[in-house]
């Protein structure tokens, strides 16, 4: 059997949104976002990503935190994890647990381009206003 690729810990390098021409149109997290992207051997991984400038609260408890902080704290991170499969190509992730609700249950798919010691993985297409956009996220692997 080949060893797993994707097993392993990476680190955040970047995370864009390009338009239908291949065009960077805006990082989200700003151009030094922070993440870790964790594949065990077992089928598991995790995935947390964030602005790298997100500012501290007002309280130490995340339930005392204003509306605002909370709007803040919400834009500036995803972070989501469960089981994955490599199929060719395509990594999918089968969300157990997310940051965002909507996600739990859904299988993400991200083709995946793999060049040595660097991973990009590539949202589908996003269908309506922003048609033909692309959300592509590339991490380094984290020598231990």
């Amino acid at each position: 059997m080949a060893e797993n690729p994707l097993m392993g810990t990476w680190s955040l390098v970047s995370y864009k949104v390009m338009n239908a021409e291949g065009v960077q149109i805006v990082e989200p997290f700003g151009p030094n976002p922070r993440g870790l992207l964790i594949y065990t051997k077992d089928g598991f991984m995790s995935g947390q990503l964030m602005s790298a400038d997100r500012l501290p609260g007002g309280s130490d408890i995340p339930r005392r935190a204003s509306a605002e902080e909370k709007v803040l704290a919400f834009d500036s991170y995803i972070g989501y994890c469960g089981t994955y499969e490599q199929q060719g190509e395509r990594v999918i992730h089968h969300v157990m647990t997310s940051f965002f609700p909507n996600w739990i249950g859904m299988d993400l798919v991200r083709v995946m381009q793999l060049d040595g010691n660097l991973l990009t993985l590539i949202a589908p297409p996003v269908i309506g206003k922003a048609k033909g956009r692309t959300v592509q996220i590339t991490w380094r692997r984290v020598e231990g």
